[in-house]
């Protein structure tokens, strides 16, 4: 892109943000958060880290349940 282009278009999203609702400019705030260096990943408690890790060593190991068979053991997380 040359440095024209973009120029015009920080000139545009700077409009569109001027003019911009709320819904959008929240959208927009969680954009650029998202765009951090920060692995949110780094972010969790050790214990759900560890939690997340064994679940993974468990579906790898076939250690899984199919939807049907969950609905069968908790019926009561599926009533509407």
């Amino acid at each position: 892109m040359s440095n024209i282009e973009l120029l015009e278009l920080r000139r545009e999203v700077k409009q569109s943000i001027d003019n911009a609702d709320e819904d959008l400019l929240i959208k927009i705030q969680s954009l650029l958060e998202s765009e951090t260096d920060d692995d949110w990943w780094d972010s969790l408690p050790k214990n759900i880290q560890d939690d997340i890790d064994e679940s993974i060593r468990q579906a790898d190991r076939g250690e899984l349940f199919t939807h049907e068979q969950v609905k069968q053991m908790y019926p009561q997380w599926f009533m509407k």
